[in-house]
């Protein structure tokens, strides 16, 4: 993909399989909605920092509300979705939606805090939200990526117990099947998802980071400057 800054560029780069969008700039949010009957009974949203290959420095889970854009997507749901009752993920880059899908963010659920899972497994046995949240705090989603090419034997245990209990780390996930080819990953074609850290304070998530980095001695990893 590129950037068409004007119609010279866009018929010198023309090509028979090209497809073209308007571009879209603004931050890049991914939000969480609880719908009951179309009506968003709890939306929380996080902040992507893009990196390169369509890769993510890492993502804030913000505690504060975004009014505007909750009202903007509290709007949209009620419209399109007015019998609807689930969960659903928006994202957005400035004041446009580029995908809505009927999920969550799987990625950071923990951080969301104690009893949001069952809140959501209330939803859909009960088709009510409960959930109090009156103590959520910001949180951070970092994400460990490597070179495409080898798929490497996951961290032992120990390894994995230890990044775990460091400070301020909710939790670790790693985010490939060692038994599978590289090929066979949904992955960003910048590079390959090692693992995630979880955590409530971002300079904590980079040090354990560091420390998952060095789990992976066989592989080019690619962390951001």
């Amino acid at each position: 993909s590129r950037v068409i800054r004007d119609v010279a560029e866009f018929k010198t780069g023309m090509t028979g399989d090209m497809m073209w969008m308007d571009l879209f700039v603004g931050p890049h949010v991914s939000s969480d909605c609880a719908v009951v009957g179309g009506a968003v009974q709890w939306i929380r949203h996080a902040r992507g920092l893009p990196w390169t290959g369509a890769m993510f420095r890492h993502w804030i889970i913000n505690a504060a509300d975004d009014a505007e854009l909750t009202q903007f997507l509290t709007g949209w749901v009620a419209q399109q979705l007015p019998r609807y009752t689930g969960m659903i993920n928006i994202e957005t880059i400035g004041d446009h939606i580029i995908e809505a899908q009927i999920r969550f963010a799987d990625q950071w659920c923990d951080l969301n805090g104690a009893g949001w899972l069952d809140a959501v497994v209330g939803l859909y046995q009960h088709g009510v939200w409960f959930f109090e949240d009156s103590g959520r705090r910001d949180g951070f989603s970092v994400p460990l990526f490597a070179a495409h090419g080898m798929v490497p034997r996951h961290p032992s245990r120990e390894i994995q117990n230890r990044i775990r209990a460091m400070p301020d780390v909710a939790s670790l996930q790693i985010t490939f099947h060692e038994t599978k080819g590289s090929e066979d990953h949904f992955m960003p074609p910048g590079g390959f998802r090692l693992g995630i850290v979880n955590c409530w304070n971002l300079q904590s998530g980079f040090a354990a980071r560091e420390e998952l980095a060095k789990a992976f001695p066989d592989v080019e990893v690619m962390i951001p400057e």
